[in-house]
């Protein structure tokens, strides 16, 4: 059974540095990875440390609370997506370049489609995860991947 210390412990460093390279911010950093942290502790049942998924779940709960903060905060400290790719690495098989693509969407939309499709999580437990409806989540997803058709299939000339 995974435990909040057990993920702090392996995560914590590495949750800073992806808030700190949205935020740009040290204790904006700190205050998101706490959020973070508080966030993987309500849905541990969720997560299995064993699993070669649980980094990129933690790296899109982590990249979401970070991006909450950013637009609290107005600041708009990050220059470009591929600066933000270039600090993503999910160990997972999928195609490089749907995951390129998925990235180059706004955070807004490429973390519903990353838990729902990536991580298999459901609606309901996405909105949970990201404190939102599980109507905005349908409707992010909806937009996303009318977003990612035009992305990934515009590039191809399909």
């Amino acid at each position: 059974m995974t435990t909040i210390e057990n993920i702090a412990k392996a995560y914590k460093n590495y949750i800073w540095k992806l808030s700190y390279s949205i935020l740009q911010d040290s204790y904006l950093a700190e205050d998101a990875t706490q959020e973070t942290l508080i966030i993987l502790n309500r849905n541990l049942e969720k997560i299995d440390l064993e699993s070669p998924k649980a980094h990129g779940f933690i790296t899109v709960v982590a990249r979401h609370k970070a991006y909450e903060f950013y637009h609290r905060q107005k600041k708009y400290a990050l220059g470009s997506e591929e600066d933000l790719a270039s600090h993503i690495r999910e160990p997972m098989d999928h195609s490089g370049e749907l995951i390129s693509a998925i990235h180059s969407l706004s955070p807004l939309y490429s973390t519903v489609l990353l838990l729902s499709y990536v991580h298999g999580y459901s609606d309901a437990e996405i909105a949970k995860i990201l404190d939102i409806a599980p109507a905005t989540v349908r409707k992010r997803k909806e937009r996303a991947r009318d977003k990612l058709q035009s992305v990934y299939y515009g590039e191809e000339g399909q």
